[in-house]
């Protein structure tokens, strides 16, 4: 949709601001099912968020093929940092929930306050228009018709089982870990 009908910026900030929406509904939900359905939601919002960034990205560097790389490497810092900061806040002392002191769901509110700024920056980022091409309106088939090359469908199924194993990955890791008796204090946020 972002390559053919809408700016890749607008859908860059509709869909964090709708990830946001589902992390602070999560935050306060108690069942199994309705948290798979949140989480499965947020993850479907936020999968596009990389891609919207790619794509933002390469249409406004002036060098693309030199430059992505050192953006890609901040994003991945940007990822990593705020769940060692949150870290290294546990290991500085327990959170008493007695006390009223924050919760695990916090961390949910956090997160969903996080995608609420970028949602809000995503609106200041240079606009990104599709790339319309007269009499294919019917873009999203033809993308489908691609799968038809066999380097095309190596690279949906590859990224297809990477986006199936991510949420199952940052998700459970933490429970395999605590199973496995690592230290309260190791275990990432």
């Amino acid at each position: 949709l972002a390559d053919r009908y809408f700016p890749a910026e607008r859908c860059l900030a509709v869909a964090a601001g709708l990830a946001g929406v589902a992390l602070w509904v999560l935050a306060g939900l108690t069942t199994p099912a309705a948290v798979f359905v949140a989480t499965l939601v947020f993850w479907l919002l936020a999968a596009p968020l990389f891609l919207l960034g790619t794509a933002v990205c390469f249409a406004h560097l002036p060098r693309p093929e030199g430059q992505f790389g050192s953006v890609r490497l901040w994003g991945t810092v940007g990822w990593m940092v705020p769940g060692w900061l949150l870290l290294l806040a546990r290991q500085a002392g327990p959170i008493d929930l007695s006390t009223g002191g924050a919760s695990e769901a916090d961390l949910f509110r956090l997160g969903a306050a996080f995608a609420f700024v970028l949602s809000l920056y995503a609106l200041t980022l240079p606009r990104t228009p599709p790339r319309r091409q007269p009499g294919n309106v019917a873009a999203p088939l033809a993308a489908l018709r691609l799968l038809r090359g066999w380097p095309f469908a190596v690279y949906c199924a590859c990224a297809l089982g990477v986006w199936t194993t991510l949420p199952f990955a940052t998700q459970a890791t933490p429970l395999l870990l605590a199973q496995l008796r690592v230290p309260d204090a190791w275990l990432s946020p």
